[in-house]
């Protein structure tokens, strides 16, 4: 009789502690487990220090660095695409990626099309120009030949000071600051973490003005995805009290 209630002891407690375990084991459904696909990450590797290519053709920068641990908070494996600019936008509403992570400006304009998540940083637009040059702010850039990244927030500044054919435009900001560099235009507008990296290489150029706009990245989601676009504002937010996103920016940024 001891035996038998001893054992029947054990076998309460198995049965208890089986239970508590599936308690504060988080249970993950069979649609669950099949749903594990890869992320797609689509980036344009082209302004550095955000996403770029280095020296031997790996994908580095700060959102390539946001997007794997990204993928980290979400659980998810994290393919990331290189694709085009022009494309980019295309691929995420054709299914061909999941999301964005390229710098992307969240704008009113872009909102009607596609989903934003929380803004990860604020990069407000700034001038770049040669060091002996007279421009301070946007005032003086009336009448100069300004270069810009094509379809981009700094394009649509550029038109408010400058004539249009004064605008210069470039696929690349790496190829747009060597034009300049080399004294083809007046002046570059770029987003202030993307111009801090793309003047190091040159001594003839500096940041020349104070940021006059607000920038601010997001990460873009197909607008029928909410369930996608909450789980990465969540992961976020832990990203942002771990202090990760600050350590992003002391990597890659100052």
């Amino acid at each position: 009789m001891i035996f038998l209630f001893l054992g029947g002891l054990l076998l309460e407690g198995l049965y208890f502690q089986n239970q508590f375990e599936k308690f504060i084991q988080p249970q993950q459904s069979t649609k669950d487990i099949k749903d594990q696909k890869p992320l797609i990450i689509g980036t344009d590797p082209t302004d550095p220090p955000m996403e770029y290519k280095n020296k031997q053709g790996g994908l580095v920068g700060y959102d390539i660095d946001l997007a794997y641990r990204l993928g980290n908070e979400l659980g998810r494996k994290v393919e990331i695409r290189s694709t085009l600019w022009d494309n980019i936008f295309n691929d995420l509403l054709d299914k061909k990626i999941d999301i964005i992570i390229s710098s992307v400006t969240i704008t009113d304009e872009r909102k009607q099309k596609y989903a934003f998540s929380d803004p990860y940083i604020n990069a407000g637009q700034v001038i770049i120009s040669p060091k002996d040059s007279p421009i301070k702010g946007v005032e003086d850039l009336r009448g100069k030949r300004i270069i810009v990244a094509r379809d981009t927030t700094n394009e649509s500044e550029a038109i408010k000071y400058t004539a249009p054919d004064l605008i210069i435009r470039y696929d690349s900001l790496i190829e747009a600051t060597q034009i300049l560099a080399n004294g083809k235009a007046d002046a570059m507008i770029s987003d202030l973490v993307l111009a801090q990296r793309l003047i190091k290489p040159y001594k003839n150029l500096i940041i020349s003005s104070d940021p006059f706009t607000n920038e601010y990245y997001g990460i873009v989601v197909r607008k029928e995805d909410t369930e996608l676009r909450n789980n990465i504002n969540h992961a976020l937010a832990a990203l942002r009290v771990q202090g990760y996103l600050t350590d992003l920016k002391q990597k890659w940024l100052e």
